[in-house]
């Protein structure tokens, strides 16, 4: 992964929406009672914003709706974990190469 590359994602990471986020039920359509809403959590607040939701009306993904939405969900502390450990993995690269190179 280029600089580059990591930096668009750290980016995009640092646009979303607040987390954490969570998983809830659809309230209606084809889904109702289904988890296939990503929402924020707010606890200073009893509302929540709805950030995505997987076919409210229409069947759009044939299966997997939910894992989808699980994954989705996820993806809001999961990819700045992520981006932490590669940042890290590169500092204790260059101090290899940096040690390498003085011995």
């Amino acid at each position: 992964m280029t600089d580059e590359q990591l930096a668009a994602i750290k980016e995009r990471a640092e646009k979303a929406s607040a987390g954490p986020w969570e998983i809830d039920e659809e309230i209606d359509g084809v889904y109702s009672g289904k988890n296939t809403v990503v929402r924020t959590v707010n606890p200073s607040s009893r509302y929540s914003s709805r950030i995505v939701s997987v076919g409210q009306t229409r069947r759009h993904v044939k299966e997997g709706a939910e894992q989808n939405v699980e994954f989705i969900a996820n993806a809001r502390q999961d990819i700045p974990l992520l981006i932490a450990e590669i940042e890290r993995l590169r500092i204790v690269e260059q101090a290899y190469e940096a040690l390498k190179k003085a011995l």
